[in-house]
Parts: C-alpha cells; structure tokens; sequence
C-alpha cells in the first residue's frame, strides 16, 4: 500500500509490518460484519473483542508511517508517476472484480456510466477510499519530503507536534471542553508520514520489556475506556476510536518501532523471500477483502445470531479472508503484469518505426 523507491535497500521487518497492517485491516473489519457496533457493550467477550479492535485501529496508520518511511527522498518524476499508475491499475482490476461480484452474487445492477462514476470517485471499491488518500499523498510526497529536509532536528519536531496537535490533539483535548480546532482532523495522513519518516532519520532504540509494556498498558487503559463509555449501551464511535484518535498513534508508533529493530538476519532466505511476496500483495487484498467480508460473514451470521457466539469464529474468518484476499490479490497481480507487458510492448512499437 505505500511506494517503495528504487534507492531503498529491502528490510524484511518492513514486510513483516505491512502483512501486520494487512491483518489488522481484515481485524477491524471483522468486528462490523459481526455486527459488534451495534451489541450492548457487556461482558468478557465484549471487553476483548473491544480490546482487539482497539489493537486492530493501527492498519491505517501502519500503512502510512510505512510510505513515510520508504519514501522520504522520493522525488516527482517520471518513476513515481509510473508507479501511481500501478497503484491505480491495481484499483481498476479490483474494481472489476468487486464489480462483478455485486452483479453476479449480490443481484445488484450498475450502468457502465455509474461504475464509471465510482471508479473516478474511488468508491468502485467499498474500501477506495485509502486509494483516494494515497494518490493526493504520493503526488504531495516530494514537496513535503523537501520541506523535511530543510528542517533541522529540532524543526522536524516541532512540524510532527504541530501536526498531531490539529490532526490527532482534538481526540483527547477535547472530550470534554473544545481546547483544541477540530477543522484540520483530516491532516492525520500528515503526521503519520511525517512519523515514519523522522524514524527512518532517527531509530529509537528500546527495550523489548519497554515495547511490550507499554503496548499492553496503552491498549488495555483505551480498550477498558472505549468499553466503559457505552455504560451497558452500543459502541459509542467518535474522534477517541477513530484513526486520528491518540491511543492508536501511539501503539502504532510503538509496535512499528518494536517490529524494527526485530533481528530479521536469522531468518531463512525462503521465509523471507515468503514474507516478501506475501507483502506485495497488501495493497490488492486490502481492496478485495470487501468481497469476502460479505460472502463469509454472511454465512457466519445466518448461522449465529449472538455476537459473543460469532466471537468463537474470529481467528477462522480473519484467516479465512486474509488467506482468499491474499490468494485473488496473486492474481489480479498476474493479470496486472501481463497488462503492463503488453503496454510496454505497445509503447516501444513507434520507437521502432522511428529507427528505420
């Protein structure tokens, strides 16, 4: 899901958090489909399915500190703008296959001028949106990439704060008196880039005790918030759980730093290379997943009517759609491939005609 530029030499633990962020994406989907927002807030299942989609809300931002991190010396030129355009062949043939399914499967009916109309719009895919985001974010990468360089340390601090004051400061600041402007909430993209490229300038180096402290101390304080402000009641959503919220800034920050400095030189070149390839494919799963989000939830909740009782299927359903997404996301790949092929070979056909 984010550009890696060709000068940046391949880190597995990078891998290993982006198939993370994938998981997590499928995660907090799961907790819809189960129908989770809409159940009275009681019990133990409930707590825990609370705390995991507190864990869950880090996707997003994972993504995003991702493309800060690999893409802090990117510059707008011809290779960027060649692979946007993967990016969106990838939104176009996930597309048609969500397309396909919604007439096929879910009897639903679209002109061609409509499909047009939300392809354009990026909401082909239920879940473009993030396609939306990143191609305003890849063409306004290079421009932020020199305002960060020109900064100094200290500089570069003060542009992060700043950010996650208007963008992130509002999901805390202002639960109870608006202490802080909650107009710039969507610069959250922002400062996530900004984050994971002032880590790519400055690795912290802590502790594994530390990390996992403070993950687990940091989840379960906003787990047990989240779960107590419904007072019996349904999931209560606001700007404290969403994307922006303080709570997922830091377990994202934390669990990207503790991947990091993961000692990945252990591993076998073949689970490497494995997780590799599986990390290539995020960004596609990401998009299909919607597909079987419907198809397998369906099933589950025709079956189960109880969310606590849905709960027991967790770990089969987010395999199960995170394995299928992965699998359909092999082969738009392919089909991806063999397009860019034949239009690379359709591209050098006037160049031959020139040299005679």
């Amino acid at each position: 899901m984010e550009m890696r530029t060709a000068t940046v030499k391949r880190n597995t633990a990078l891998d290993i958090i982006r198939c993370f962020a994938l998981f997590f994406v499928v995660s907090v989907h799961s907790f819809r489909e189960m129908g989770y927002y809409d159940a009275p807030m009681q019990g133990t299942a409930m707590f825990f399915m609370t705390l995991i989609r507190t864990v869950s809300m880090i996707c997003i931002p994972l993504f995003l500190m991702l493309t800060g991190y690999l893409n802090k010396s990117q510059q707008l030129n011809g290779k960027t703008l060649k692979k946007l355009g993967t990016i969106l062949l990838t939104y176009l043939l996930a597309s048609v296959f969500c397309y396909g399914y919604s007439v096929t499967c879910l009897k639903q009916s679209f002109s061609v001028f409509e499909f047009l109309q939300n392809l354009f719009s990026y909401s082909a895919v239920p879940y473009g949106w993030y396609v939306g985001m990143y191609v305003g974010l890849a063409l306004l990468a290079p421009f932020f990439n020199t305002l960060f360089r020109n900064l100094d340390k200290k500089g570069q601090q003060k542009l992060i704060l700043v950010l996650v004051f208007l963008s992130i400061g509002p999901s805390f600041l202002n639960l109870f008196l608006p202490l802080a402007p909650d107009y710039w909430l969507s610069l959250f993209p922002f400062a996530f880039y900004f984050i994971g490229a002032y880590i790519r300038e400055y690795p912290p180096s802590f502790s594994t005790k530390f990390y996992v402290f403070q993950l687990c101390f940091v989840c379960v304080i906003s787990g047990y918030y989240n779960f107590h402000r419904a007072h019996n009641g349904a999931f209560v959503d606001g700007m404290v759980n969403d994307y922006h919220a303080i709570a997922h800034l830091l377990i994202a920050v934390l669990f990207f730093c503790f991947i990091l400095q993961w000692d990945t030189s252990k591993f076998s070149p073949g689970f490497s290379r494995f997780l590799e390839k599986v990390s290539r494919l995020t960004f596609g799963a990401y998009l299909v997943s919607w597909v079987y989000d419907t198809a397998f939830y369906g099933v589950l909740n025709n079956r189960i009517s109880s969310v606590e009782q849905r709960f027991l299927y967790y770990p089969v359903m987010v395999f199960a759609v995170y394995t299928a997404s992965l699998l359909t996301s092999w082969i738009i790949t392919k089909i991806q491939e063999n397009i860019e092929q034949i239009l690379k070979h359709l591209g050098e056909i006037p160049k031959k005609f020139t040299l005679r």
